[in-house]
């Protein structure tokens, strides 16, 4: 990957630069060096916080391009090969400690860190903002995923005083990330919220408080992440107010019902987003307006207002 990425880096650079040029107006100050808005995440070569390797990306948000990356890593093959062959007595000491000087120091050795695997992410923030410059960008806004080890790292660089003498970094919420912790908080309530009941058999069982018809099924917390999420882009700069109303909406909208409709707090108005809303606008009665059954959030139903 590095070699082939290493290619074209140079003219993936240049294409952000234009793109930053023609479409935002934003041109590189009198060192060369322009601000971007990136977006930072980490992924790993197998999940929990064992792994022994990691890769974190520096992504441009407008692009899309990859601006940076990189791979973490506490194995190397070569050493293991070598530490093998000395347990087992087919080299000697003398042998393995001239070969891993010079391994080590032709850059060669596959392994570059050392610590935990959970603190990759963080490590690699602090090199790849550490050499930004090396490249003539500065990393101004930094889109993550609501961890803020990372940030705060960054932050701590050079003494506390950040990564740049002049340019302050600013950590922006990744909207998919908030709408996907939402419905991730909401099942592991209703997993939480059990009590024991008897079923008609005589059986004990516990069941969730939260969970069955017409409470937060899946199906129930996925429109609610997708009307979370909705909200908040919709108003994105709003007050909190505002923000706040939006977002509510959708919890009164997804439980609204012939019998109790709920959707004072959605958007008014021919063009809403809210069928009951807009209905109301096209001069229906409140009566007339009715609930599709998959509002009521009965789990075997499909599609949604």
């Amino acid at each position: 990957m590095k070699s082939h990425y290493d290619s074209k880096q140079t003219k993936i650079h240049e294409a952000v630069r234009k793109h930053y040029e023609e479409h935002l107006s934003k041109k590189p100050d009198a060192g060369g060096v322009l601000k971007l808005d990136v977006s930072f995440d980490a992924t790993w070569m197998k999940r929990g916080h064992t792994s022994k390797v990691g890769m974190s990306v520096m992504i441009d948000v407008y692009t899309g391009f990859i601006i940076d990356y990189e791979i973490l890593s506490k194995f190397c093959l070569e050493c293991t090969l070598k530490k093998n062959k000395l347990e087992n007595k087919k080299i000697t000491e003398e042998t393995y400690n001239t070969w891993k000087t010079k391994h080590d120091a032709d850059g060669s050795c596959g392994s570059n860190y050392e610590g935990p695997s959970g603190g990759m992410e963080v490590e690699a923030a602090r090199r790849l903002f550490a050499r930004s410059r090396d490249l003539k960008f500065e990393y101004e806004n930094l889109v993550s995923d609501g961890d803020a080890n990372s940030y705060k790292a960054v932050l701590a660089m050079n003494n506390g005083n950040g990564p740049y003498q002049d340019t302050k970094v600013t950590k922006l919420e990744c909207i998919n990330h908030v709408q996907k912790r939402l419905g991730t908080r909401l099942r592991k309530l209703r997993e939480q919220e059990k009590v024991d009941t008897i079923t008609k058999t005589g059986s004990k069982i516990r069941r969730s408080l939260l969970g069955g018809r017409n409470k937060l099924t899946d199906t129930a917390i996925d429109k609610m992440q997708s009307f979370f999420g909705k909200h908040i882009r919709d108003n994105v700069g709003a007050d909190y107010i505002t923000m706040k109303k939006a977002v509510m909406s959708s919890f009164h909208h997804i439980f609204s019902t012939d019998e109790k409709p709920r959707h004072g707090l959605c958007e008014e108005g021919i063009n809403s987003w809210c069928f009951f809303q807009k209905a109301l606008a096209e001069g229906k009665n409140r009566e007339e307006i009715k609930h599709k059954k998959s509002l009521v959030v009965n789990p075997r139903s499909r599609g949604a207002e």
